[in-house]
Protein backbone atom coordinates (compact mmCIF):
# COMPACT_ATOMS: atom_id res chain seq x y z
CA UNK A 1 0.00 0.00 0.00
CA UNK A 2 2.83 2.34 0.93
CA UNK A 3 4.45 1.65 -2.60
CA UNK A 4 1.27 2.22 -4.54
CA UNK A 5 1.26 5.36 -2.38
CA UNK A 6 4.42 6.53 -3.27
CA UNK A 7 4.13 5.82 -6.91
CA UNK A 8 1.05 7.83 -7.33
CA UNK A 9 2.67 10.87 -5.74
CA UNK A 10 5.03 10.30 -8.05
CA UNK A 11 3.04 10.23 -11.44
CA UNK A 12 0.82 13.22 -10.02
CA UNK A 13 4.01 15.08 -9.27
CA UNK A 14 5.22 14.48 -13.07
CA UNK A 15 2.15 15.48 -14.46
CA UNK A 16 1.62 18.72 -12.41
CA UNK A 17 5.01 19.53 -13.14
CA UNK A 18 4.81 19.24 -17.14
CA UNK A 19 2.06 21.53 -16.52
CA UNK A 20 3.95 24.15 -14.66
CA UNK A 21 6.91 23.79 -17.03
CA UNK A 22 4.81 24.58 -20.29
CA UNK A 23 2.69 27.44 -18.53
CA UNK A 24 6.17 29.19 -17.22
CA UNK A 25 7.61 28.42 -20.27
CA UNK A 26 5.18 30.16 -22.14
CA UNK A 27 5.02 33.20 -19.89
CA UNK A 28 8.69 33.79 -19.68
CA UNK A 29 9.04 33.91 -23.48
CA UNK A 30 5.90 36.25 -23.72
CA UNK A 31 8.19 38.49 -21.60
CA UNK A 32 11.57 38.65 -23.28
CA UNK A 33 12.94 35.50 -21.90
CA UNK A 34 13.58 31.91 -23.29
CA UNK A 35 15.03 29.57 -21.50
CA UNK A 36 17.20 26.49 -21.94
CA UNK A 37 18.34 23.65 -19.96
CA UNK A 38 22.01 22.07 -20.29
CA UNK A 39 24.36 19.76 -18.67
CA UNK A 40 27.57 21.23 -19.60
CA UNK A 41 29.09 22.37 -16.56
CA UNK A 42 32.40 23.60 -18.31
CA UNK A 43 30.11 25.98 -20.29
CA UNK A 44 28.56 27.32 -16.62
CA UNK A 45 31.47 28.05 -15.06
CA UNK A 46 32.75 29.92 -18.17
CA UNK A 47 29.80 32.02 -17.86
CA UNK A 48 29.74 32.71 -13.98
CA UNK A 49 33.40 33.19 -14.76
CA UNK A 50 32.71 36.27 -16.64
CA UNK A 51 32.55 39.92 -15.22
CA UNK A 52 28.96 40.33 -15.21
CA UNK A 53 28.39 37.34 -13.03
CA UNK A 54 29.52 36.23 -9.90
CA UNK A 55 31.00 32.86 -9.22
CA UNK A 56 29.13 29.46 -9.11
CA UNK A 57 28.52 28.22 -5.77
CA UNK A 58 30.49 25.31 -4.03
CA UNK A 59 27.70 22.69 -5.11
CA UNK A 60 27.87 23.60 -8.70
CA UNK A 61 31.80 23.92 -8.79
CA UNK A 62 32.93 21.04 -11.42
CA UNK A 63 36.52 21.20 -9.54
CA UNK A 64 34.84 19.99 -6.08
CA UNK A 65 31.83 17.42 -7.61
CA UNK A 66 31.18 15.41 -10.39
CA UNK A 67 28.50 17.01 -12.40
CA UNK A 68 27.15 14.46 -14.47
CA UNK A 69 24.05 14.42 -16.80
CA UNK A 70 22.55 12.34 -15.02
CA UNK A 71 22.48 14.29 -11.38
CA UNK A 72 22.88 17.91 -12.37
CA UNK A 73 21.40 20.28 -14.86
CA UNK A 74 21.25 24.82 -15.40
CA UNK A 75 18.90 26.39 -17.07
CA UNK A 76 19.95 29.57 -18.77
CA UNK A 77 17.34 32.45 -19.92
CA UNK A 78 18.37 34.10 -23.28
CA UNK A 79 17.06 37.28 -23.63
CA UNK A 80 15.21 38.57 -26.46
CA UNK A 81 16.40 41.75 -26.73
CA UNK A 82 20.03 41.55 -26.48
CA UNK A 83 20.55 37.96 -27.88
CA UNK A 84 22.85 37.01 -24.25
CA UNK A 85 22.26 35.10 -21.59
CA UNK A 86 20.80 37.21 -19.00
CA UNK A 87 19.78 34.55 -15.96
CA UNK A 88 20.97 31.21 -14.38
CA UNK A 89 20.13 28.88 -12.25
CA UNK A 90 20.89 25.08 -11.28
CA UNK A 91 19.83 22.21 -9.85
CA UNK A 92 21.63 18.92 -8.19
CA UNK A 93 20.48 15.74 -7.12
CA UNK A 94 21.83 13.71 -3.99
CA UNK A 95 20.45 10.37 -3.81
CA UNK A 96 20.75 10.05 0.33
CA UNK A 97 19.00 6.91 0.89
CA UNK A 98 18.48 6.72 4.81
CA UNK A 99 21.48 9.27 5.67
CA UNK A 100 20.22 13.03 6.43
CA UNK A 101 21.25 15.99 4.32
CA UNK A 102 23.03 17.04 7.97
CA UNK A 103 25.21 13.92 7.47
CA UNK A 104 26.01 14.97 3.69
CA UNK A 105 26.68 18.31 4.21
CA UNK A 106 29.42 17.42 7.20
CA UNK A 107 31.25 14.83 5.19
CA UNK A 108 30.84 17.15 1.44
CA UNK A 109 31.95 20.50 3.82
CA UNK A 110 35.06 18.97 4.78
CA UNK A 111 35.86 17.63 1.56
CA UNK A 112 35.29 20.91 0.09
CA UNK A 113 37.02 23.12 2.88
CA UNK A 114 38.66 21.30 5.03
CA UNK A 115 37.09 22.07 7.86
CA UNK A 116 35.44 19.03 10.63
CA UNK A 117 32.98 20.31 12.18
CA UNK A 118 32.23 17.14 13.83
CA UNK A 119 34.33 18.96 16.49
CA UNK A 120 32.42 21.68 16.71
CA UNK A 121 30.27 23.26 19.71
CA UNK A 122 26.51 22.98 17.87
CA UNK A 123 24.08 25.12 20.06
CA UNK A 124 21.30 25.53 17.50
CA UNK A 125 20.65 23.28 14.56
CA UNK A 126 18.08 23.28 11.74
CA UNK A 127 15.58 20.79 12.64
CA UNK A 128 14.96 20.23 8.51
CA UNK A 129 18.46 19.12 7.52
CA UNK A 130 18.08 16.20 9.72
CA UNK A 131 14.00 15.55 8.36
CA UNK A 132 15.77 15.52 4.63
CA UNK A 133 16.24 11.87 2.97
CA UNK A 134 16.13 9.69 0.32
CA UNK A 135 16.05 11.75 -2.93
CA UNK A 136 16.85 15.62 -2.49
CA UNK A 137 17.66 17.90 -5.14
CA UNK A 138 19.28 21.41 -4.29
CA UNK A 139 17.98 24.46 -6.30
CA UNK A 140 20.15 27.39 -6.07
CA UNK A 141 22.53 30.15 -7.90
CA UNK A 142 19.92 31.70 -9.29
CA UNK A 143 20.74 35.06 -11.12
CA UNK A 144 19.47 37.36 -13.29
CA UNK A 145 21.24 40.15 -15.33
CA UNK A 146 20.02 44.27 -13.93
CA UNK A 147 17.96 43.74 -17.33
CA UNK A 148 15.94 40.61 -16.18
CA UNK A 149 15.55 42.01 -12.64
CA UNK A 150 11.77 43.14 -11.50
CA UNK A 151 8.46 42.05 -13.21
CA UNK A 152 8.67 38.40 -11.48
CA UNK A 153 10.75 36.94 -14.16
CA UNK A 154 13.11 35.76 -11.99
CA UNK A 155 10.83 34.26 -9.49
CA UNK A 156 9.38 32.48 -12.22
CA UNK A 157 12.09 31.43 -14.37
CA UNK A 158 13.08 29.28 -10.36
CA UNK A 159 9.77 27.35 -10.76
CA UNK A 160 10.35 26.27 -14.51
CA UNK A 161 13.69 24.71 -12.58
CA UNK A 162 12.11 22.95 -10.01
CA UNK A 163 9.51 21.77 -12.48
CA UNK A 164 12.77 20.31 -14.23
CA UNK A 165 13.64 19.03 -11.62
CA UNK A 166 10.58 16.64 -10.29
CA UNK A 167 10.03 15.38 -14.17
CA UNK A 168 13.65 14.33 -13.93
CA UNK A 169 14.19 12.51 -11.00
CA UNK A 170 11.86 10.88 -8.51
CA UNK A 171 12.24 13.20 -6.02
CA UNK A 172 11.71 13.06 -2.01
CA UNK A 173 12.57 16.69 -1.44
CA UNK A 174 13.62 19.98 -2.78
CA UNK A 175 15.62 22.40 -1.22
CA UNK A 176 17.55 25.82 -1.36
CA UNK A 177 19.31 28.54 0.81
CA UNK A 178 19.00 31.77 0.86
CA UNK A 179 20.56 34.87 2.64
CA UNK A 180 18.53 36.07 5.49
CA UNK A 181 17.90 39.65 4.00
CA UNK A 182 16.33 37.74 0.51
CA UNK A 183 14.62 34.98 2.26
CA UNK A 184 12.82 37.84 4.51
CA UNK A 185 11.48 39.80 1.23
CA UNK A 186 8.93 37.09 0.22
CA UNK A 187 11.32 36.54 -3.08
CA UNK A 188 11.33 32.44 -2.04
CA UNK A 189 7.90 32.30 -1.06
CA UNK A 190 7.18 33.92 -4.98
CA UNK A 191 9.38 30.99 -6.21
CA UNK A 192 7.32 28.50 -4.76
CA UNK A 193 8.91 27.50 -1.27
CA UNK A 194 6.50 27.21 1.64
CA UNK A 195 8.77 26.07 4.67
CA UNK A 196 11.57 28.00 5.96
CA UNK A 197 14.23 27.44 8.49
CA UNK A 198 17.40 29.29 9.65
CA UNK A 199 20.40 27.00 9.88
CA UNK A 200 21.64 27.44 12.76
CA UNK A 201 25.56 27.61 14.58
CA UNK A 202 26.82 24.30 13.17
CA UNK A 203 27.61 25.68 9.32
CA UNK A 204 29.21 28.31 10.50
CA UNK A 205 32.87 26.31 11.09
CA UNK A 206 32.13 23.90 7.72
CA UNK A 207 31.63 26.53 4.94
CA UNK A 208 32.71 30.14 4.65
CA UNK A 209 29.71 30.87 2.41
CA UNK A 210 27.09 29.71 4.63
CA UNK A 211 25.89 32.03 8.12
CA UNK A 212 23.87 31.10 11.22
CA UNK A 213 21.19 33.10 9.59
CA UNK A 214 21.07 32.13 6.41
CA UNK A 215 18.01 30.55 5.20
CA UNK A 216 16.88 26.98 3.92
CA UNK A 217 13.65 26.63 2.31
CA UNK A 218 12.59 22.67 1.96
CA UNK A 219 9.80 21.26 -0.10
CA UNK A 220 8.58 17.34 0.24
CA UNK A 221 7.11 16.02 -2.39
CA UNK A 222 3.73 16.27 -1.27
CA UNK A 223 4.41 19.87 -0.53
CA UNK A 224 5.69 20.26 -4.30
CA UNK A 225 2.59 18.15 -5.96
CA UNK A 226 -0.07 20.99 -4.07
CA UNK A 227 2.61 23.87 -4.75
CA UNK A 228 1.93 22.53 -8.36
CA UNK A 229 -1.41 21.83 -8.52
CA UNK A 230 -2.58 25.57 -7.17
CA UNK A 231 0.04 27.24 -9.57
CA UNK A 232 -1.69 29.61 -11.90
CA UNK A 233 1.34 31.92 -13.59
CA UNK A 234 -0.89 33.28 -15.86
CA UNK A 235 -2.92 35.05 -13.14
CA UNK A 236 -0.58 34.53 -9.59
CA UNK A 237 2.73 35.14 -10.93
Amino acid sequence: MKTSFVVGVQLELRLAAAYVLTECDKLLHDQGLSLFVSTDFEAYHTLRAGDAWPNESAFFDRRLNDLLPHNAFWVGGISQTSGQIALTQAVRVDYLGGSTLRELWRVQLQRWFGNDIQTAEIRRKSNVLDQIKGTAAYHGDLYALEELRGGGIAAIAARYAMACAALKWPLDWMYGLQIKRVALSGFGMREGYWHWEQIGDEWRWGAPFLDKEDFVASMSAPDLLQMFSAYHPHRNA
